[in-house]
């Protein structure tokens, strides 16, 4: 469909055919490698295999930021929900506020070391 992946349909089974008449016919006359010695048949990619790479990097570099800021946010915003309730003034807000920034970090690093080896498969 994306070009990218193995042929599949007609076309497939016509190419599985003809690699298989030509390696029956080298069989036959005796020059063909034993069949043990042949290498295994292609699996099909998976459809996330077939995404084109800068596509998943561009979601991904458009994602990033929102998931970082919206740690933040909710950290903060619950820390100044506590601090009006206790009347503690910016310690809830600080302390709250720093573990959404420690905790979106931690994710974003999560997500690119996770997308990093996604690639190499």
């Amino acid at each position: 469909m994306f070009g990218a992946g193995p042929a599949t349909g007609p076309l497939a089974f016509g190419l599985c055919l003809t690699r298989l008449r030509a390696l029956l016919q080298l069989h036959s006359s005796g020059m063909a490698p034993p069949l043990s010695a042949l290498p295994p048949p292609e699996k099909p990619k998976s459809p996330a295999a077939r995404v084109p790479v800068l596509a998943r990097q561009m979601a991904l570099a458009l994602e990033l930021p929102f998931v970082f800021v919206a740690t933040i946010v909710i950290g903060g915003g619950i820390g100044y929900w506590l601090d009006q309730r206790f009347h503690t003034s910016p310690l809830f807000l600080l302390l709250l506020g720093g573990l959404g920034f420690a905790a979106g970090l931690r994710e974003v690093i999560r997500r690119i070391s996770h997308s990093g080896s996604d690639r190499g498969s």
